[in-house]
């Protein structure tokens, strides 16, 4: 027995299939389903914006032979969407999506559609933050240079600024 691919469960119910042979028969019941999104997780729960959003789509059931095409898309600009296949026979594909530098932190769903299902997931991308401004000196003596150390949430700067800034 072959079915076709659905873009939706075919019925509610059992569909019962028989045959029969020289005067025997048997019978059994099958339910035809489509494949739809059983699930999206979003690695992160937060990234600095410029930085990868990494996740998982999951199938219900097994890609077709030549995979399946599913959208991954957002609700704000911050992270771009993409189009991913899952393998055939497998039922799941990870995925990486870019986030854009931000100047105040954006969340962002991210969802993942396939035959008019759906499944989502947010991540919350920051922006770029000086966490601290560390002067090495109190006092300085005016003309001369100073080191400063100025730090954000994700990389470390090394700065020399003149004492009369």
């Amino acid at each position: 027995i072959s079915s076709r691919d659905w873009s939706s469960d075919v019925c509610s119910s059992d569909l019962n299939v028989s045959a029969s042979l020289n005067g025997s028969s048997a019978s059994d019941s099958v339910v035809v389903k489509a494949r739809k999104i059983a699930s999206l997780d979003v690695t992160e729960t937060s990234v600095i914006g410029g930085t990868d959003v990494h996740g998982t789509v999951t199938l219900n059931v097994p890609a077709q032979a030549g995979g399946q095409s599913v959208t991954i898309a957002s609700d704000n600009a911050a992270v771009a969407g993409t189009t991913v296949t899952v393998a055939a026979g497998s039922t799941s594909v990870t995925f990486t999506l870019t986030s854009t530098v931000v100047t105040s932190d954006q969340t962002v769903n991210v969802s993942a559609s396939l035959n008019g299902s759906s499944a989502s997931d947010s991540v919350v991308v920051k922006a770029r933050k000086i966490a601290s401004l560390d002067v090495t000196e109190t006092s300085v003596i005016g003309g001369t240079d100073r080191k400063s150390t100025r730090l954000n949430s994700s990389h470390e700067w090394i700065s020399r600024m003149p004492s009369s800034a």
